[in-house]
């Protein structure tokens, strides 16, 4: 049986001794070091979607700019933008692929918005707005507490055509 003396003095060695400090505290501070890792490459890859999105409209309405679209046909505009955005996006296993939106819309200067077929008053010429929007949903890596499962992405572009 040990004396309370020798009980003591066996405590008080302990409690001077440092070896395996470092361990318990690396053990106690890695998960939530690797949490913050995690979650910052998570929103580098949200913002490096949104970034892509931006571009792709920028070019969908340069596109538009040089191929002005004929009668409203806004197809090859269309096409332009998605062929500019990763294609595993558009994938048929995609739960939630990007859409690319191009529209079309006309003004006159006293009459506001108008439909593109309508001609404008006497003197007054037509204003031709492209706008593209391109949305995309960004699913997480992990689900972080206080924060939605998923992210709506979008990006959009206008451009006076005429």
């Amino acid at each position: 049986m040990i004396s309370m003396t020798e009980w003591k003095a066996r405590l008080g060695k302990f409690r001077e001794s440092c070896s395996g400090v470092m361990a318990v505290e690396i053990a106690l501070t890695m998960p939530i070091l690797l949490l913050m890792i995690v979650a910052v490459v998570d929103v580098a890859m949200a913002v490096q979607s949104k970034m892509t999105m931006e571009q792709a409209a920028k070019v969908g309405t340069q596109y538009g700019m040089l191929r002005k679209p004929v009668q409203g046909d806004v197809t090859n505009i269309k096409t332009a933008t998605t062929n500019t955005l990763p294609s595993s996006w558009f994938e048929a296993g995609s739960s939630q692929p990007a859409t690319v939106t191009p529209t079309l819309s006309c003004e006159c200067p006293s009459l506001g918005a108008v439909t593109c077929t309508t001609a404008c008053p006497a003197g007054e010429q037509r204003s031709t707005l492209l706008t593209i929007v391109v949305t995309k949903v960004h699913k997480p890596l992990f689900n972080y507490p206080l924060m939605a499962d998923t992210i709506n992405l979008r990006a959009s572009a206008s451009v006076r055509l005429q």
